[in-house]
């Protein structure tokens, strides 16, 4: 299976995300993902799609001037996140009929936006190792997130965790 990254664009796809998002904090960065549960064949294995798309953005608060150093980030960021998740952990084997299955995740991250959280002194101070282990904590979390099914794919809204509690509060 390849995983291919793809930038998010556009305004209402960020405000979207930003909204439905599930939050992820680590250091200096925060991320908003959202995420797909696979699909199952009828022996409830997981079955994956030959390609996996996957859409991010990156992005820094606008406080951070001058804008040489907001690039700088944003390049360092983009630099990290394909890195890290072209590492995805998605073993795969073949059951009887040749299908080809996961076994270790229960659902995958469709789109997310990294966002730097700090305000570096002088953008030559800041490297790609500081950068990448922020990511690498980001990434374990993420990761634990995708391999739990007690997990919601995205948040929920106030109409939805409203009719959750009611439906909690019946059962007791």
């Amino acid at each position: 299976m390849v995983i291919r990254l793809c930038p998010l664009k556009g305004f209402e796809a960020f405000s979207a995300l930003f909204r439905r998002g599930i939050k992820f904090s680590a250091g200096r960065l925060s991320a908003f993902f959202v995420f797909r549960p696979l699909a199952r064949n009828e022996s409830a294995h997981v079955i994956l799609p030959p390609t996996l798309v996957v859409q991010y953005g990156v992005t820094t608060k606008r406080r951070t001037r001058p804008a040489v150093l907001r690039n700088r980030i944003k390049r360092l960021l983009r630099e990290s996140v394909r890195n890290t998740f072209r590492q995805f952990p998605l073993r795969l084997q073949s059951n009887s009929e040749g299908i080809r299955e996961a076994r270790t995740i229960e659902m995958i991250p469709v789109m997310g936006i990294i966002v730097w959280q700090d305000i570096p002194e002088h953008p030559q101070r800041l490297h790609f190792n500081d950068v990448q282990a922020d990511m690498a904590v980001l990434y374990e979390k993420i990761l634990r997130h995708c391999k739990s099914d007690q997990y919601p794919a995205e948040r929920m809204t106030a109409e939805q965790e409203r009719i959750s509690r009611k439906n909690k509060s019946q059962v007791r």
